[in-house]
């Protein structure tokens, strides 16, 4: 193939969407505007390459003149393929990463077109997504279904330097993939098999990161990663097949591996936290949630280590998992260990940054987004902590125990100081006890974190306070102590 990408190698910009989709022209007609701009550029190293190529254009041209040559659904669902094949090699393919010179900006058009052509031909034809070819008609296609064949020429774009504006269409491709097969009753036994070579590559993926080896100022310390294992693969193929090269591809730097880990984090997270009801009728999507939360706090460790290369904001994995607990909490059937399990790993991700040295953006930051992030997650430990004493009990040593220098930093009258108030008081107080008013809902300044504070249903003192006595109770929240008076002679007693 030629080591740069066709300059005239464009498909009509059609868009995403289903509506766009639907009005679109069909994949033959697309795939055939793509064949007339690039029969002529397209060059291989080897002849016969160029052959195949060049006898595939020819099919396509002449469906393109006559589609009533594709007399059933399973002819539409053979020619989808080879029109994903051919473009596959004409357009992803020739995209050579190691190429110094590779034009970025055009790299980014024609993979969003190419990802808009894939969308499009297996909204048509969503069966083309198992398909597998019979003989050996295509040179770089062996036993596999398609999608462990295509899935690689993706992968290897992901999060790759030449690549990063790429990244969030790849993802979108990779949650549309999940989304037709759970539309699709008959993709639904390929559900197992795509979250498992998901979660594989993605634990390859932490694990290598894990490595004491990898340092990560060090950027040669990092070794070249072929993906996706081949017992993956071995479901597939013969362990005597040639192709298997076909099937594989290398994350070789740092940046790369961390992008992929945060990317197919959010690609098999994608299930559980979507809203459309189909997902809903494929059990493996939501067996995914133990490793799922698993796979997050070794994130965030990673994060930590990483640091400043990292991808994501500090705040990332604690709003996935924000995330991940409202889908859980919507969903029927889900057991209360797992849901335990998600509140655990939100307080502990809270109890670090009211410990960490950094937690300061989140008191002063300018970003609502993410004084909110941080409100909300206490907000959900609150309403856990009233439900669970135990996790009431995990909450106090995290918060109370160790804050009292982030509390002291907190500008009283803010929906963090209200919010830190709050989480203190129903897991310090009785049940009954009546909460200060200043911690009313109408007193908060943000509409999602005042809702989230309403929805916990609690009472408030009546009552109006002074401005000693809001001292005196700001003081006895943060040592953890109902009534300051009463308790602090016994508390120094301790002491």
């Amino acid at each position: 193939m030629a080591g740069n990408i066709p300059h005239r190698a464009v498909l009509p910009n059609h868009g995403n969407s289903a509506s766009e989709l639907a009005a679109g022209p069909p994949p033959s007609t697309l795939a055939a505007q793509l064949v007339e701009n690039i029969s002529a550029s397209t060059k291989s190293s080897k002849s016969d390459e160029n052959s195949e190529l060049k006898g595939f254009f020819a099919v396509i041209q002449r469906v393109k003149d006559d589609p009533t040559l594709l007399k059933t659904p399973e002819d539409r669902i053979e020619h989808n393929h080879m029109l994903i094949y051919v473009y596959s090699r004409a357009v992803l393919e020739g995209i050579r990463l190691d190429d110094p010179f590779l034009d970025r900006a055009q790299v980014h058009t024609e993979g969003l077109k190419a990802i808009s052509f894939l969308r499009f031909s297996i909204k048509e034809t969503p069966m083309v997504l198992k398909h597998r070819v019979t003989g050996q008609e295509y040179m770089f296609r062996g036993q596999e279904p398609l999608w462990v064949w295509l899935l690689p020429q993706l992968l290897r774009l992901l999060g790759h330097a030449q690549c990063l504006e790429l990244t969030d269409a790849i993802e979108g491709f990779l949650q549309y993939m999940m989304q037709i097969v759970a539309q699709n009753w008959s993709l639904w036994d390929m559900a197992p098999a795509y979250l498992f070579y998901l979660r594989i590559i993605t634990s390859h993926v932490l694990s290598r990161l894990q490595d004491p080896l990898v340092v990560p100022s060090v950027e040669d310390s990092f070794t070249t990663l072929n993906l996706p294992p081949e017992f993956v693969l071995d479901r597939y193929i013969d362990n005597s097949s040639l192709l298997t090269s076909q099937l594989l591809y290398s994350v070789d730097r740092m940046s790369q591996a961390l992008q992929q880990l945060v990317s197919l984090c959010n690609v098999v997270a994608f299930p559980l936290i979507s809203t459309d009801e189909a997902f809903g009728t494929v059990a493996s999507f939501a067996e995914s949630a133990v490793w799922l939360i698993d796979v997050l706090g070794d994130m965030r460790a990673a994060q930590v280590r990483f640091d400043c290369a990292f991808p994501t904001s500090s705040l990332h994995v604690l709003h996935m998992a924000l995330q991940v607990e409202r889908a859980l909490s919507r969903k029927k059937g889900i057991s209360t260990s797992i849901h335990k399990k998600i509140i655990t790993l939100i307080i502990l991700l809270c109890g670090e940054m009211t410990t960490n040295s950094k937690a300061s953006p989140v008191l002063g930051s300018a970003d609502g987004e993410m004084r909110r992030t941080y409100c909300m997650a206490l907000a959900v430990i609150a309403k856990a902590s009233i439900e669970d004493r135990s996790i009431g009990r995990l909450a106090i040593s995290s918060f109370v125990d160790e804050s009292s220098m982030f509390c002291s930093a907190m500008s009283e009258g803010t929906d963090i100081w209200r919010v830190t108030q709050t989480l203190r008081q129903v897991t310090v107080n009785s049940q009954s006890k009546l909460l200060s008013p200043d911690l009313h809902p109408s007193k908060f300044a943000d509409v999602e974190v005042r809702e989230a504070i309403e929805a916990l249903s609690l009472s408030y003192d009546a009552t109006g306070t002074s401005p000693e006595e809001r001292a005196k109770h700001s003081l006895g929240a943060c040592l953890g102590i109902e009534d300051i008076d009463e308790n602090l002679p016994n508390f120094e007693q301790q002491f």
